[in-house]
C-alpha cells in the first residue's frame, strides 16, 4: 500500500527470472484469486527497461505492506511530526505543452531544489497541476522529512511564500475521516497514537470512502470515472473564486 494515501494499488509490476517463468506466471494466476481477489496479467512492453523507468536522478519509498507493521512505519512520520502537507498556486512549474512526464519531472525538482537543505526523507506522488490556474492553493504532495525540526523549518520558510514564480503553502499533515478509517482496519493501535496527538479525527466521524465501498460491491465493472459522473452520486467541487471576489467578499 502506498505509505502516503494509506491504500492500496490496483496494479504492481514483478518481474520474473526469465521469460519462460514469467509467461507460465500468466498461464496460471490470470484470473486466479488466490490473493483474495481476481488477478490479471499481462506481459511488459519487452522495450520496458526498469532503469530508465524514472525520470528524475532520484526516486522515494512510497510503499509498504498492508499489515501493522507497514501501517506503524506509513505512521511514524506523522507521529514524530515530520510530514508535511504541500499546496501550490496551480498550475506548477512544469511547462505548459510539455507531456504529463515532463512536467512532473519539472516539478519534482523544483520540489527537490527548494526542500533539499531541510532533509527529504521521502516525496509522495504528485497531484496533476495540469487545469485552470486557482487562486486559492490546491495540494500537490506530502513530504517526509528526515527530522521533526527540518519539517518545523520547511514550514516557516516556505509557507504563503513564493518559490521559483509559484506560490506555495506548507502545513503540517493530518488524517481525515477516509484515511482513519484504512489506518484503523489494518492496525487499531496505530489510529489510537494518531487520535491521542489530534492528527486524526474521533472514532464517531471516522467512515469508510463510497469509492472504495463501490468497488467492493462490484470489483469487476466498477469504473471510478463512471462513478464520478453518477448524478445520483455528485461530486464534491470546490468552487474557486478569482482574488477580485476574495478581495471584494473581505471588504464587504
Amino acid at each position: 500500500m502506498d505509505r502516503f494515501r494509506l491504500q492500496g494499488d490496483m496494479s504492481a509490476s514483478v518481474e520474473l527470472e526469465d521469460e519462460r517463468q514469467a509467461q507460465k506466471a500468466v498461464q496460471v494466476l490470470n484470473g486466479n484469486d488466490s490473493l483474495g481477489s481476481p488477478v490479471y496479467l499481462r506481459p511488459l512492453n519487452p522495450d520496458f527497461n526498469w532503469d530508465t523507468f524514472h525520470t528524475t536522478a532520484r526516486t522515494y519509498s512510497h510503499f509498504v505492506r498492508e499489515d501493522e507493521a507497514g501501517i506503524r512505519k506509513a505512521v511514524q512520520p506523522l507521529l514524530e511530526g515530520r510530514r508535511v502537507r504541500i499546496s501550490v498556486k496551480s498550475p506548477a512549474w512544469g511547462n505548459k505543452g510539455d507531456s504529463p512526464t515532463e512536467r512532473r519531472d519539472a516539478d519534482l525538482k523544483a520540489l527537490e531544489r527548494t526542500f533539499d537543505r531541510f532533509g527529504i526523507e521521502s516525496i509522495s506522488r504528485l497531484s496533476p497541476q495540469f487545469g485552470q490556474m486557482t487562486y486559492h492553493p490546491k495540494f500537490f504532495c506530502h513530504i517526509d522529512f528526515t527530522t521533526k525540526e527540518g519539517a518545523d523549518e520547511a514550514i516557516r520558510a516556505i509557507h504563503e511564500t513564493e518559490i521559483e514564480g509559484v506560490l506555495v503553502w506548507a502545513k503540517r499533515t493530518e488524517i481525515d475521516s477516509t484515511k482513519a478509517f484504512q489506518i484503523g482496519r489494518v492496525h487499531q493501535g496505530s489510529l489510537i497514537q494518531l487520535q491521542e496527538k489530534g492528527l486524526a479525527p474521533p472514532a464517531s466521524e471516522i467512515h469508510e470512502d463510497w469509492v472504495s465501498k463501490s468497488a467492493k460491491k462490484d470489483p469487476m465493472n466498477f469504473d471510478r470515472h463512471r462513478n464520478w459522473t453518477d448524478k445520483t452520486r455528485p461530486p464534491h467541487k470546490r468552487a474557486y473564486r478569482s482574488k477580485d471576489e476574495a478581495v471584494e467578499t473581505t471588504a464587504e
